[in-house]
């Protein structure tokens, strides 16, 4: 018998289910830790300074997501600025305005996806106020949903680009290893709380990169596993002395 948020038990029921009952509102995960919301945005005009002499109508964040819809469907690799301004619906000269280089437009998807996924870990968070564990246990909580198919393509594209580009990557390893700084700091037990994050950014890059996808009874188990491993004080053993061949 396993408790998410201390005080609700979770027994053999579903762990989406029983995470709902506590009232907790919780949306999708979109992680490796990139979070890819494919939403299409009204476009908007927007002011800019009278220095620059006419007026912006372009909705930045819609064309974040139009790089992302290609991303998506190209991969980061194939990425242009033309497709990203046809996909949006509007001219290159628009795009490259505020994003002067494809390089810069990666960048700024993959920052939006950095700041969405911490900013949804908060607010998760801020609904845990006063459990303990809060940052490791809001995390389980917003896993406790699968990621939506659609979203493994972009998720697959986007992490493609992290592993080859060094700059991309250094983004995601301060983010990492800020997440697992914070985790370590605000648990009673430090090494349980690090292996049940471990163990859930795991689960979580099987599923993200589309190598296997757990049948969803199997998966919350393992997810009520994972919650079991943060309040635990693990011990060490050797391993095996076998001789380098």
């Amino acid at each position: 018998m396993l408790s998410v948020l201390g005080n609700t038990e979770i027994t053999d029921g579903s762990t989406f289910d029983a995470i709902r009952q506590t009232g907790v509102s919780v949306q999708f995960l979109f992680s490796v830790d990139i979070r890819a919301a494919i939403f299409y945005n009204h476009l908007v005009g927007n002011k800019m300074g009278e220095a620059m002499g006419r007026k912006r109508v372009i909705d930045q964040q819609a064309v974040l997501d139009a790089a992302e819809r290609v991303v998506g469907r190209d991969g980061a690799a194939n990425l242009t600025i033309d497709a990203v301004a046809k996909e949006a619906g509007i001219n290159k000269a628009s795009v490259l305005y505020d994003h002067k280089s494809k390089q810069a437009l990666v960048e700024a998807v993959v920052n939006r996806a950095f700041e969405r996924d911490n900013a949804h870990h908060v607010g998760i968070e801020e609904q845990l106020a006063g459990a303990d564990d809060r940052a490791i246990r809001g995390r389980i909580l917003a896993a406790a949903a699968p990621p939506p198919e659609e979203f493994r393509a972009v998720a697959l594209n986007l992490s493609a680009a992290l592993a080859l580009d060094a700059t991309l990557r250094t983004k995601m390893q301060d983010n990492q290893a800020r997440t697992m700084a914070r985790i370590v700091e605000t648990s009673p037990s430090p090494r349980g709380a690090l292996l049940a994050y471990l163990a859930l950014e795991g689960l979580k890059f099987l599923e993200h990169l589309d190598f296997h996808h757990f049948p969803r009874g199997e998966r919350d188990r393992l997810l009520r596993e994972i919650n079991w491993l943060v309040t635990t004080q693990p011990g060490e053993s050797d391993l095996p002395d076998i001789a380098a061949g």
